[in-house]
């Protein structure tokens, strides 16, 4: 037993986390889910996933660097619900782009995740590799502000560059102060933290109340810089979950997503199957 961790856990068929149930990320299973979308759904649910974030399939539209749903960008969002519904999936968040708040985009946005019944609208993209970041902290301050007329709870997906540093602070500290907890959440990727070199676990217990999702996912640190790596199963990189855990308890996470961003021959599927059994283990 993990010793820190197995409090966290429930033992049950249900995957939880810190009495949450866990779920899983849509856009690693982009192409499983245009195969065969109510399918893919069906097996996550059977693997004990009991929710799953979903992307804007039309934001995500034309993405030379991730690549798109397809066809699911036609997808109405009450099919979306109504698929999600009959595998027995909640959905608690969805994450969206930018210039998706845009005076063009922002009526069928909002329609979109009205529909969906959706609580976190996750925003990607938000960049702060630049040395001027009160333009971005005011944005998303307005962007929050005007969500929360809509019911909805903005938070920021964190990219590898949140950490850069200017002067003597790093992104992420300039945020705390600028940008209210009411207007703006965050959705801590773990990915981000092991590049960077940061103790997830210590970050989020030293800020409660400022994040509200913790991105699951495992890796090892690359030899050389890199902004990105690829996702393994939970358990068999360098992520110390004997503190994320217990870190993001303290935090006040209340949404645990597991990301699995694998390239072939990696199957996403088994991927999970495979994280699954590992948060299982945490309590065994």
């Amino acid at each position: 037993m993990l010793y820190g961790v197995a409090q966290c856990v429930a033992q049950r068929k249900s995957l939880s986390l810190c009495g949450q149930a866990v779920a899983v990320q849509a856009f690693g299973l982009k192409s499983e889910l245009q195969k065969d979308f109510s399918g893919t759904l069906r097996r996550v649910a059977e693997m004990g996933y009991r929710e799953v974030e979903l992307c804007s399939f039309k934001g995500f539209a034309g993405d030379a660097l991730r690549g798109d749903f397809g066809k699911l960008s036609n997808m109405e969002a009450v099919e979306v619900r109504t698929a999600l519904a009959d595998a027995g999936l909640a959905v608690r968040s969805c994450q969206f782009k930018p210039e998706e708040l845009e005076e063009s985009q922002v009526d069928a946005t909002l329609e979109w995740a009205d529909t969906l019944g959706i609580k976190y609208f996750a925003l990607l993209d938000v960049y702060f590799a630049g040395q001027e970041w009160q333009p971005t902290f005011d944005r998303l301050n307005d962007f929050g502000e005007r969500l929360r007329t809509h019911g909805l709870q903005l938070a920021l997906h964190t990219g590898n560059d949140f950490w850069t540093r200017s002067k003597k602070e790093t992104a992420f500290d300039a945020f705390l102060r600028e940008v209210s907890p009411e207007h703006c959440s965050i959705e801590l990727d773990l990915s981000a933290t092991l590049l960077n070199g940061i103790d997830a676990g210590e970050c989020m217990s030293s800020h409660p109340d400022r994040f509200c999702a913790v991105h699951l996912r495992d890796g090892k640190k690359p030899v050389e810089q890199a902004r990105w790596i690829p996702s393994l199963p939970l358990g068999q990189g360098e992520i110390d979950f004997t503190s994320v855990l217990p870190g993001a308890q303290k935090a006040g996470v209340t949404n645990y997503i597991v990301e699995m961003a694998v390239f072939p021959p990696v199957d996403p599927i088994e991927a999970l199957q495979k994280s699954a059994e590992f948060i299982r283990s945490l309590s065994g």
